[in-house]
């Protein structure tokens, strides 16, 4: 495989785990950052706004890029943008829902579909439709496709964008692999049944196969629910989230806690479960006394405590390495993301793809662009390919829209604003500041300079990835807080301690069967 030079990127500063983000109490305004709200302010004679404030979640977020957009959009236009953080998680939201939001773009985290449902938000179809000057491909062109068909809403518009970019997955330890099997010797797993063998050989040389705290539920917010999707296929995965399941009498899409009941969740758990139960060697053997920091300086070479054994892969995301930037300026490691092996039980869904061997042929082929192999149908060889590119993304939680109650003007230089904030021009500010990060509307050129980290992530999740998500606009969740293993709380301690997957899954089921018609209230 391709070695890449050990580097550090201590400026990344973009994205943080969703669960590493705190709140800090509320703001406090100055009133020096934006008009906070006056109504009477009058229009240049363009018929815009002279400008705008942008109320954002400031929680692990640098501001330097900020400024910098703000100076380029200001040159460009000689309109102002101001910036307006809030520290405290949900308050943008509960502002927009009660009509008292003040400011003109909004970029909170987590989701705004609340106050979608509320008619809070602006429709900016019209960003989505629009060419900045000087490109030819619209914004809903550029962006992820995924990602835009599920921002639509029920009315046929659109009302919120996406920020940051995020992806979590495997990361693998070259210096750990190198050190075990001699640089040149190995390459990254590409089914499950390869995963497993390699964990053999990886015990054998006394070596942990994944690093955990089991006090995050990474593994399976990451890996676990892209195993169940690539075996279910996106559209099942998706539909789970509205509460529905296909019959296999009829072919129909019926709602019903039979959602739990498929072949794919169940082997993802398994699968899982084999790697993490402490039992069987694969996971590290004090992982349930580790901060995640700790688990991550374990995968970085460290060691826990009196275990000096190390650890070859990690799931984590695109911010580990500004995470652990100070650790990684005195331990530098080689250290990449990865695809998710396929899961080998999807072998029993293909017609002409009989062995793991085979599997991993075809996987290889969607690794290099290929279309096609010999002897395998293009149908199983679209089922494989779809599965492959399957990663998790958090994008969804990084959201952005113009409130619904903003003066004309206000809104029209939002909407200005946004198209250009969609821009190549823009976005290669953004990257060339966070080296390499940027929104799902964009690819950093070879101009953009990136860390050897974020090229691997570059290169393993690019514009062709098929993003896996928890659908949190399906009112069954927002309202109802249907979730992906109800009641089965902590599933990767469980896991680690033994619960086998046919008990998650039942616990799941009963507390589905016990909930459903609170879900179902939640579509009135």
């Amino acid at each position: 495989m391709k070695k890449y030079f050990k580097s550090i990127c201590a400026a990344l500063g973009a994205l943080m785990a969703v669960s590493a983000l705190t709140a800090c109490g509320p703001i406090k305004r100055g009133g020096s950052t934006g008009d906070g709200g006056d109504e009477n302010i009058k229009p240049d004679d363009d018929g815009l706004a002279a400008s705008i404030t942008v109320h954002y979640y400031a929680g692990g977020f640098g501001n330097e890029t900020n400024k910098l957009l703000s100076a380029d959009f200001k040159a460009l236009t000689g309109k102002t943008v101001k910036w307006e953080p809030s520290y405290t998680v949900g308050e943008i939201q509960q502002l927009l829902v009660n009509n008292q939001e003040r400011f003109d773009v909004v970029m909170p985290l987590m989701n705004m579909y609340q106050a979608e449902d509320a008619k809070r938000l602006e429709d900016i179809t019209s960003v989505y439709n629009s060419t900045y000057e000087g490109e030819n491909k619209a914004i809903k062109d550029k962006m992820n496709q995924t990602l835009y068909e599920y921002i639509e809403a029920k009315d046929g518009k659109r009302y919120q964008m996406f920020t940051q970019n995020s992806v979590s997955a495997m990361c693998y330890n070259a210096d750990t692999l190198d050190e075990a099997f001699g640089e040149g010797n190995w390459e990254l797993p590409r089914t499950t049944t390869e995963l497993f063998k390699m964990g053999d050989q990886l015990k054998a040389k006394r070596y942990y196969t994944v690093g955990l705290a089991t006090g995050i539920n990474y593994n399976w917010d990451y890996l676990g629910t892209v195993w169940w999707a690539q075996y279910d296929g996106l559209e099942s995965f998706e539909h789970y989230w509205y509460g529905e399941y296909k019959d296999s009498a009829s072919g129909e899409w019926k709602k019903g806690a039979e959602i739990n009941d498929t072949d794919g969740r169940k082997y993802s758990l398994q699968t899982l479960s084999r790697l993490l139960s402490s039992k069987n060697g694969y996971s590290h053997s004090l992982a349930s006394r580790m901060t995640f920091e700790e688990a991550q300086r374990a995968f970085l070479g460290g060691g826990f405590v009196d275990d000096k054994k190390k650890v070859a892969f990690m799931v984590n995301g695109d911010w580990l390495e500004n995470e652990m930037s100070s650790y990684l300026l005195s331990h530098p490691q080689d250290i990449g993301m990865m695809r998710a092996p396929v899961v080998s039980e999807i072998i029993g869904k293909l017609a002409t793809v009989n062995t793991d061997a085979k599997l991993s042929e075809v996987v290889k082929a969607v690794d290099e662009g290929k279309t096609s192999v010999e002897g395998v149908s293009a149908e199983d060889f679209e089922t494989v390919r779809q599965a492959r590119l399957m990663g998790y993304t958090a994008t969804p939680n990084y959201p952005l829209g113009i409130p619904a109650n903003r003066p004309e003007s206000k809104k029209a230089l939002a909407k200005k604003f946004l198209t250009y904030l969609y821009s190549d021009r823009a976005q290669k500010i953004i990257a060339k500041e966070l080296k390499g990060l940027c929104y799902p509307c964009y690819t950093p050129d070879e101009t953009v300079p990136v860390s050897d980290f974020v090229r691997t992530r570059l290169d393993a999740f690019g514009n062709d990835m098929i993003p896996i998500f928890p659908h949190n606009r399906s009112q069954m969740v927002y309202r109802g807080g249907l979730g992906d293993l109800v009641n089965a709380n902590g599933p990767d301690a469980k896991l680690y301690n033994g619960t086998t997957a046919e008990n998650l899954l039942a616990t799941c089921k009963k507390g589905l069967q016990d909930n459903w018609q609170n879900y179902l209230d939640a579509l009135k």
